[in-house]
Order: structure tokens, then C-alpha cells, then sequence
């Protein structure tokens, strides 16, 4: 365990949320210092996307000239690249440098913050990678990293468009912490992803981005029992305060999901396959040009100069061209098939609701604090014993040894496929 390891002064939102799984695994991660050391390439993609997206509000605000607040350094989650901004001369007091503005990199070059920037960047990395993790990477994700990254960020601003033009970003990759009204001392710490002004709506917003690999239907219900964003709502709503744009109003919910399209196929009679249904619309389209466009469109199948000998379609040429389908192209360019792939929900910030996250917190720490106390003394910690929840657990082989052979025997944690955690 961390000499003077106090969860009272150690709340943050991810170990609460781990606490609430399950102790022995919060014991584990935070007092143990224990990550898995395998695959990570999920996690990565995901962190390679929020690169993206904040250089991409980082853009944008810079354009407007409208930030209030910027971060000191941009990461990827990967220990071999950091991106740091040089914003030693400036002050939340200064207004920020105008459009195509340049902000040097730790190796001296100097590049333009941009969505466009990130994507070179993360292709940089790629070429650093050994060709087998480059294959291991592609077979998970589906694509290379730079060219998910480059068709994700081209689709998202097609989606996105008409919102873009109401949202003036105040703040990037902003930091906070702000005490917890428990009389403890505890303090929430966090980074808050993007806070814009709604021109629209005429409301000030924390925006949270994240990508997974599939979507699910958006329920902006579900999103009231999320403590990240509405806690970080309310970390952040006394600074925002000061800016003049009034307190946070509402909490925006940004999706996207990282798993590629499929390329749609065809039956041997040239009709769209249905065993493949996974694709967009601009996948689809892309597909019905075929291979000869633009000299001729469509996809060719069949054989041609053969015909149906007998039946009804006797006679009927047995080959031909695909061509696009305006109602499935009316179909994805729908809401609803748009939603498979991009999703937002926007929740307005609630007293009650924010009180509860609160409590929630406070209730989680003093049981954290229970925790610290019982794996001194015992080595252990409580367990919330739950087959489904176990089995997709990162600590489930270490856990499982040390209840067989209980917590005072040698587990090299290595050999559980762990490590102690780097520090980032």
C-alpha cells in the first residue's frame, strides 16, 4: 500500500467508480498499484480520439478567439509521445494568439493545432510500431490507427456540422478540483473535456467525449445515474461562473463509436446481401460506384452473356450492375442510422441530481476508508462476488489465486498478467 495512502484525500472519479464494482479490485488498482498487461488497444484508440477532438475544439476556440482556458499538455495515453503547447506567456487574463497559430512540440517543430495535426501525429507513432503490433492493432481495431482515426474525424464533423456553427469553446482539457461538501476535506479532482457557450440555446455546457467500440440506443434517462459529467458540472460551474457566460447549464454527452463499417455485398442474383447489414451511408455509397467508376458506375455480378434457361425468368440475363438504392441511401442518412454511429445527449444540470452524485461520493469515500483499514489489517479486501462482473475483471486470475491460497502467500503479479502501474 502507498505510505499515507488517504482516500479521503484521494477521491477522484475512476476510483469511486471502481470502489463501487468492487473493493479487492479498488485495492488492487490503488492500493496495490496494479494495471493489466494486456492488450490495450481499445483503451488507446480511445485516447488517440480524445487527442483528436481536443485539437479540434482547440482549433476552433482559437479561431473564435474565444478560450478562457487551455491545457498545458495534450496526451495520447502512450508513454512514447506527449504533445505539450507552449502557453508559458500567456494568462487566463490574455487573449489567446489568433487563427494558425503554432505551438512547439518537445522535438523543436512546430505544427498547427489541429485535428489534422493529431491524425499525422498518431500516424508518426504507428510507423514506430514492430509490424506484428501493427497487425495485432489492425485485426482488433479493423484499420490502421491513422486511417480510423482520419475516416472517424471525417464522418464526425459530415454529423456534426450545424452544431458546430452554434458552439464557441471556452475551454480544452480543463482542470479542476473543488472540495466535497462533507465537512471531510476531500477534494474532487478532474478534467473536464470541452466547455463551450450554446449560441443557440444560450447556455454554457461541459461536454464529455468519448468513443466505444459499439453504440447503444441513446437514453438521455440513463445518462442522470453518470456521476463523471455531472460532478464535473458542478466541479467546474464556480470558475465558470467568473467568465461572464453565466453558470453550466447543461452537460453534453458525445459518442462515437470506433469499430469500422463493413463493406456492403452482393447475392449471386445481385441483390444487397443481407448477412451484411453493418455499414454507412458513406461506405454504402462508396460501394455502389464499383470498381469501374467513374467510367461506368455500379457493381458488377453475375456471368455475363448467361441467361436463366427455364421458369418464369426464363430468358432473364443472369448478370448485371448494382446500382445505389435511393431508399436505403434514405435509410442511413436517417437519425436513427446516424445514431449507430454518433450519438449526443444534452442534460441540463440539476440541484437534486447533482446532490445525490455528492452524497453518492461521500458515501463511497467513507467506505473506501473502511477498505484502507481492512487490507492493513487483514490483506484483503471485500469482494462483490458476481460471475458476470468477475469474468470481465482484469484482476480476476489474481483474485481468484489469493482466495484459494488466501492473501499472505507469494503472487508474482506477472505471472496474473499485471504489472504496477506506470507513472504517467
Amino acid at each position: 500500500m502507498p505510505e499515507n495512502y488517504n482516500p479521503a484525500m484521494n477521491v477522484s472519479y475512476s476510483s469511486m467508480t471502481l470502489h463501487r464494482q468492487c473493493p479487492q479490485a479498488y485495492s488492487y488498482r490503488y492500493l496495490r498499484g496494479l494495471e493489466t498487461t494486456g492488450s490495450t488497444i481499445a483503451r488507446s484508440l480511445g485516447s488517440w480520439w480524445h487527442l483528436v477532438r481536443a485539437m479540434d475544439s482547440l482549433q476552433r476556440g482559437l479561431s473564435m478567439g474565444s478560450l478562457r482556458s487551455v491545457p498545458q499538455r495534450l496526451s495520447t495515453g502512450e508513454q512514447e509521445l506527449t504533445l505539450t503547447l507552449a502557453m508559458s506567456d500567456l494568462s487566463s487574463e490574455i487573449a489567446l494568439p489568433a487563427a494558425g497559430s503554432k505551438y512547439r512540440l518537445p522535438n523543436g517543430k512546430t505544427v498547427p493545432v489541429s485535428s489534422e495535426t493529431a491524425i499525422a501525429i498518431a500516424a508518426a507513432w504507428w510507423r514506430t510500431l514492430s509490424g506484428d503490433e501493427q497487425d495485432a492493432w489492425t485485426e482488433e481495431s479493423g484499420e490502421p490507427l491513422a486511417d480510423r482515426l482520419a475516416y472517424m474525424e471525417a464522418r464526425y464533423q459530415e454529423r456534426w456540422a450545424d452544431d458546430f456553427a452554434s458552439e464557441v469553446p471556452l475551454a480544452v482539457e480543463h482542470k479542476f478540483r473543488r472540495e466535497v461538501p462533507n465537512g471531510s476535506g476531500a477534494t474532487l479532482p478532474g478534467v473536464v473535456d470541452v466547455i463551450y457557450l450554446d449560441t443557440r440555446r444560450n447556455l454554457v455546457v461541459v461536454r464529455d467525449a468519448k468513443s466505444h467500440k459499439q453504440l447503444q440506443a441513446a437514453d438521455a434517462a440513463d445518462d442522470l445515474s453518470d456521476s463523471q459529467v455531472h460532478l464535473y458540472g458542478w466541479g467546474v460551474n464556480e470558475e465558470v461562473e467568473t467568465w461572464g457566460h453565466g453558470p453550466v447549464a447543461a452537460l453534453s454527452y458525445d459518442r462515437a463509436r470506433s469499430a469500422p463499417p463493413k463493406s456492403p455485398s452482393l447475392t449471386l442474383a445481385g441483390a444487397l446481401s443481407k448477412s451484411v447489414t453493418d455499414y454507412d451511408l458513406h461506405t454504402y455509397v462508396e460501394f455502389a460506384k464499383g470498381p469501374d467508376w467513374p467510367a461506368e458506375e455500379g457493381v458488377p455480378w453475375g456471368e455475363p452473356e448467361t441467361y436463366v434457361k427455364t421458369g418464369k425468368r426464363a430468358g432473364e440475363p443472369k448478370w448485371g450492375r448494382y446500382l445505389a438504392d435511393d431508399s436505403i441511401i434514405e435509410r442511413l442518412a436517417s437519425i436513427s442510422s446516424q445514431s449507430v454511429w454518433f450519438q449526443r445527449t444534452l442534460t441540463p444540470l440539476n440541484r437534486n441530481i447533482i446532490a445525490a452524485h455528492l452524497q453518492a461520493v461521500s458515501d463511497t469515500q467513507q467506505q473506501a476508508e473502511r477498505t484502507v483499514a481492512q487490507v492493513a489489517e487483514t490483506g484483503a479486501a471485500p469482494r462483490n462476488f458476481h460471475r458476470r462482473m468477475c469474468g470481465w475483471c482484469e484482476y480476476a486470475k489474481l483474485c481468484r489465486a489469493e482466495l484459494i491460497g488466501g492473501p499472505d502467500g507469494e503472487y508474482a503479479p506477472e505471472d496474473y498478467g499485471l504489472n504496477e502501474r506506470r507513472k504517467r
